[in-house]
Parts: structure tokens; sequence; C-alpha cells
């Protein structure tokens, strides 16, 4: 859970939004889904072995779990 709050703490710095990123949501709930996502992406930037389509199919895991 502390992760997750960090997720959103890095909401608050994170500007950029990735547009082809959860195109199937809702569009109220996307550019959230979209903002959120960048920021998890940043926080994993680090780590090589974690390709954007785990990180995807992680984040969407959170964000289905705690939004929809």
């Amino acid at each position: 859970m502390n992760c997750f709050l960090f997720h959103f703490h890095a909401l608050l710095r994170i500007s950029k939004v990735v547009p082809t990123i959860g195109q199937n949501y809702h569009p109220k709930t996307q550019v959230l889904f979209e903002i959120t996502f960048t920021a998890t992406k940043e926080v994993y930037k680090g780590r090589k072995h974690l390709t954007d389509s785990r990180l995807t199919m992680y984040h969407r895991y959170v964000f289905n779990t705690f939004f929809l």
C-alpha cells in the first residue's frame, strides 16, 4: 500500500502523459490512468528487466483494483 501511495505522491510531480496507454478505459479515468502510468514508469525507470509490457500489466492490475 505504501508503494501505491508513493505513486500518488509522484503524481504531483509528473505532468507528462502517455496518450497511447489506457485508451480502452472510460474517458474520465483515462487521463488519471495515463498520469499514474507515467509516474509508475518513472519509478521503475532504472530497472531494465521490467519491460513496458510488464509495467502496463502491473499497473492495469493496480488501476483495476483501486479505481474500477
